[in-house]
């Protein structure tokens, strides 16, 4: 009848893990128990090959290098939200290489990503200092052979994130 739309949905909008296009004070990429259909609202990424482990992706999408990348993609609008669009995220996002691991490396990141993800998401700055997120950003960075850089990509994701939050501070 007239007034109404009916929609289908592809499998084209569906995801395995989903990350907002406008973030805040905190950065996480989620997991959904199972694929499901999402909106414009959200950014999905959909596995294309049924042999990625999920659980490691999901784990190296949210370290520190991961959100890193995410933050460093926007810019801050209104009230300091970063801006993000999901053609952007889709055509720039980059993850660490997963194939680079070993199975023990691999074992171990995501034993550290289970303590890290059963827990609260904290604000940003908060974040960056608890012992169990330590922990599991230096275990990924170790496992690819750049723990030095520890301290430059946090205080240069701080810089950033700062930048972008101090927006209309005043």
């Amino acid at each position: 009848s007239k007034g109404e739309y009916w929609y289908t949905m592809s499998d084209s909008r569906m995801a395995d893990l989903v990350a907002s296009m406008n973030f805040d004070r905190r950065i996480f990429v989620a997991k959904l128990d199972t694929r499901s259909f999402v909106d414009q609202r959200l950014t999905r990424f959909t596995l294309l090959n049924p042999n990625t482990d999920i659980e490691l992706a999901h784990a190296l999408l949210n370290s520190l290098l991961g959100i890193f990348f995410i933050e460093s993609l926007g810019f801050g609008r209104g009230l300091g939200a970063l801006d993000l669009s999901s053609t952007r995220m889709k055509k720039y996002l980059k993850m660490l290489n997963p194939s680079l691991l070993t199975s023990e490396q691999i074992v171990d990141i995501k034993s550290k990503f289970n303590l890290f993800k059963n827990r609260d998401i904290k604000d940003i700055t908060e974040e960056l200092e608890d012992p169990i997120r330590i922990d599991f950003d230096n275990t990924i960075l170790s496992a690819y052979g750049i723990e030095s850089l520890y301290d430059s990509i946090k205080n240069s994701f701080l810089f950033l994130y700062t930048m972008r939050t101090n927006v209309n501070a005043e």
